[in-house]
């Protein structure tokens, strides 16, 4: 054999092997998860019944890093449910969102801020888990967020808390209504396609 065949040959076994083992190592870039969580004001629950709460589902594309709406919304008409589209999404991205802010001690809606005290305390359980701030957190798929402002019974926090749909897991991995894809998953041509870009 000529020393240009045991090169070429060489090249071509280097080559194979990379994308082998790019293939079976591969991971996607996109991101594709769901939270369930609510909103109480004064023992009322926030209905986000306005459709300018809600991402067009023609929005949604691969590269949700592009514009902020896109990284975590909400679709359909389904108050309870945040999509995640992006990595390190927080709870205060998502509020944002929305045109409202959540911090340590105030609740600001689209028409007003409410600010905590005495008589209306500001609570925040993230999985039946007590916070001063989940602002910075990122969102965790499936996680349930309670933001309840003005109510000091513990027994009707805990009845907030449980009324948080646990939908979540479901919406996991289901076709995603903007067309992003149902799960983080993909398949061996998906794969093959993004290793070889």
């Amino acid at each position: 054999m000529s020393k240009h065949w045991i090169f070429a040959a060489g090249i071509i076994i280097g080559f194979s092997t990379l994308a082998a083992w790019r293939l079976a190592t591969y991971t996607s870039d996109s991101v594709h998860y769901h939270a369930n969580f609510t909103v109480y004001v004064n023992g009322e629950r926030e209905t986000f019944s306005a459709e300018t709460y809600y991402e067009e589902t023609a929005g949604c594309s691969l590269d949700a890093s592009a514009n902020p709406t896109e990284r975590t919304h909400m679709h359909a008409n389904m108050n309870d449910l945040v999509h995640v589209h992006a990595p390190a999404v927080t709870w205060g991205h998502f509020f944002q969102n929305l045109g409202w802010g959540i911090g340590a001690g105030y609740l600001q809606t689209r028409e007003q801020l409410l600010v905590a005290d005495s008589r209306h305390p500001l609570t925040y359980l993230l999985n039946g888990e007590r916070l001063k701030n989940p602002g910075d957190l990122v969102i965790g798929s499936e996680d349930r967020l309670l933001v309840s402002y003005g109510t000091t019974d513990e027994a009707e926090l805990t009845a907030q808390f449980n009324s948080i749909a646990s939908t979540a897991a479901e919406q996991n991995v289901t076709q995603d209504p903007a067309s992003c894809g149902g799960t983080t998953s993909a398949g061996w041509r998906e794969r093959l396609e993004h290793i070889l870009r």
